[in-house]
């Protein structure tokens, strides 16, 4: 797991580091994510300075992997501004190569976390440096160094939140390259996926299209709330796929004891989603680890429980299971691209476009049950 090999980090530093900074008596180490310490800690602290996480050199600034997209969001500022002392003092220093629009998003999250001016420092060469003190306004002078204070009126770059963690996107659109792949692939599945079964050239099985989507997007999507709970981690994707195992399995093994179909199945699906949609972050920022963890395996996979049943129900009593599978797949290869819209709605949205695709399936269960020579017959 991450915390084990940081724990051995830790430990190579306490034994090798020259300056041994472990030792001191003022230093403690905390193996934990950062936005679940920010809510679970007590202590209060005269600085919280933002700007050593390795992971800002790791990726491209257009990346749609967030490796420290939840600890730059408003939210998180504001979180950590809440732990200062009377008098302490929130630093935010950060690289945002000569971006007047990354410049202006930082600093319109420091205002809306911390309610003041902040105090702006910045170098030519692009590294922005901002201040906030807890009950007063920090003070300099107008040159430190190679940084210049700076003021600074606000262009109405929209803030990162927690809903929308995306720093590195200008504003709310899916970049043009991103889209230009999407459409290529898109193109080319369908037209393979046509061009070599005459069954789906011939129509599409949309219960198990719709089906497909639901669950992909779901996945991606759950990726990206766990990462807030985890930080952007391999962890993150082996609870995602534990939880889609779990619940793959019980589906399954609830599906061999049931005899017999029921639309009413999308009930429970449809209250589970909403669930998810309602249910705050921030109270489960506030959990010890290992309960983050059960809600994340058992919890956050629930509507996949009630899918996997309808899947495996409807999916034994298809008069075409050629059509039905590959119809899933292209549905799934849909859901895992309609993540993108995430960039444009924001992250919660997403599981009312879930909701949205399984309704389409529940409805085209109730349309085969109507219709003769449907795709899908259940007994």
């Amino acid at each position: 797991m991450r915390w084990r090999s940081i724990r051995v980090l830790i430990h190579i530093s306490h034994r090798f580091s020259p300056a041994q900074p472990y030792r001191d008596a003022r230093v403690s180490t905390h193996n934990t994510d950062a936005r679940a310490f920010f809510r679970q800690t007590r202590k209060r602290y005269d600085m919280v300075i933002f700007g050593f996480l390795d992971s800002q050199g790791l990726f491209t600034q257009m990346s749609n992997i967030r490796l420290d997209g939840y600890v730059y969001t408003t939210e998180s500022l504001r979180e950590a501004f809440a732990l200062l002392k009377d008098g302490g003092l929130l630093s935010l220093s950060f690289f945002t190569a000569g971006k007047s629009w990354l410049t202006d998003r930082l600093i319109r999250m420091m205002r809306s976390a911390t309610s003041q001016e902040p105090l702006i420092y910045a170098k030519p060469t692009g590294h922005v440096i901002l201040l906030a003190g807890k009950n007063y306004q920090p003070q300099g002078p107008p040159r430190h160094g190679e940084y210049r204070r700076l003021g600074w009126v606000s262009k109405g770059t929209p803030e990162a939140m927690d809903d929308w963690p995306y720093l590195y996107v200008r504003r709310h659109f899916i970049p043009l390259d991103y889209l230009v792949i999407i459409a290529v692939l898109l193109i080319t599945s369908f037209a393979s996926v046509l061009l070599s079964s005459k069954r789906v050239a011939r129509g599409m099985d949309w219960h198990f299209f719709f089906l497909g989507a639901g669950f992909l997007l779901l996945e991606t999507k759950s990726i990206a709330t766990i990462s807030l709970y985890f930080g952007t981690t391999w962890l993150v994707s082996m609870i995602v796929i534990l939880g889609i195992l779990v619940m793959a399995l019980v589906a399954n093994l609830v599906a061999f004891r049931i005899s017999k179909f029921h639309p009413a199945v999308y009930l429970p699906l449809a209250g589970s989603i909403l669930l998810l949609y309602f249910f705050p972050d921030r109270w489960v920022l506030e959990w010890p680890q290992i309960f983050r963890s059960v809600y994340s395996v058992l919890v956050i996979p629930l509507p996949l429980f009630f899918a996997g049943l309808v899947f495996s129900l409807t999916f034994r009593d298809t008069p075409d299971p050629s059509l039905s599978f590959g119809s899933n797949l292209l549905g799934a290869m849909v859901g895992g691209f309609a993540e993108y819209l995430g960039m444009i709605t924001g992250m919660k949205t997403l599981l009312l476009l879930v909701l949205l695709f399984y309704c389409c399936s529940g409805l085209s269960v109730l349309r085969s049950r109507t219709s003769p020579g449907a795709a899908v017959a259940p007994r």
